[in-house]
């Protein structure tokens, strides 16, 4: 039964940090288009 606990909240853990990196990846892209449209040609987050 705890074996069976454990995999399971492995397997919810993952799967939040799996959507989350994928929030974050879209959150990112989404700004840097609206700032390199906003900024225009300059490259202000290659830094980044």
């Amino acid at each position: 039964m705890r074996n069976y606990e454990l995999t399971t909240i492995t397997r919810v853990s993952s799967r939040e940090v799996a959507k989350s990196e994928i929030q974050e990846t879209l959150k990112k892209a989404f700004r840097e288009r609206h700032s390199r449209r906003r900024l225009g040609p300059k490259k202000t987050l290659a830094s980044d």
